[in-house]
């Protein structure tokens, strides 16, 4: 029988992840940034984007503490479900931002007609050219992290498959399963970072 202390209780929820990735704080100032370019008051956009980088480097230095602890961790099978949680979540947000940074410079472009051929407020460019960049930058950092993120391909589970009155003689395919969806895992989420910096290149 598994033993009661391998069950947490109450059992682990996904808030702290939500909340370790900081998603009020930078999805809240990326909207108040859209807001402020749609009424042209570009005034604060500067502080706006200094406070989404402060808070994107907090968010990438999460995601890169716990993958780094989880490659050290000798238990690395069994933890990688809530490191892989925050890092999928900390690749929402920079997906979003991503999409919210495209929306601004569309909202920040004048209409083109043959007439008008009015170009972009150079101060909002800058700003928008900046939150690109460290969007790109912070996109970078987590895509290197998940690069060198691997697990050993050999692991006794011997004790665990007890516990779970399994056979340990079964432990080679159930290690190649966790590995397989492992790799799957980390290779769509950096297919997917790498689309959105293909975005924000364009």
């Amino acid at each position: 029988p598994i033993k009661q202390n391998l069950v947490p209780s109450p059992l682990p929820s996904r808030l702290h992840s939500h909340l370790d990735c900081r998603y009020f704080e930078i999805l809240g100032q990326l909207f108040n940034l859209f807001v402020n370019i749609s009424v042209e008051d570009t005034a604060n956009c500067g502080a706006i984007v200094t406070d989404v980088q402060s808070n994107f480097k907090r968010l990438t230095g999460v995601v890169v503490d716990l993958v780094g602890q989880q490659r050290r961790s000798g238990d690395c099978y069994w933890k990688r479900r809530s490191v892989l949680e925050t890092v999928v979540n900390a690749v929402e947000i920079i997906s979003l931002s991503a999409t919210i940074c495209l929306l601004c410079n569309d909202l920040a472009k004048p209409p083109q007609n043959k007439r008008s051929k009015k170009k972009m407020d150079a101060s909002t460019k800058c700003v928008l050219n900046d939150l690109a960049s460290v969007i790109k930058n912070e996109l970078n950092t987590i895509d290197s992290c998940l690069e060198n993120w691997t697990l050993p391909d050999e692991f006794d589970l011997s004790d665990r498959l007890a516990l779970l009155n399994l056979s340990a003689n079964g432990q080679n395919s159930v290690i190649e399963n966790i590995v397989n969806s492992h790799t799957t895992a980390v290779k769509e989420l950096r297919t997917l970072l790498k689309a959105k910096l293909k975005m924000l290149s364009g």
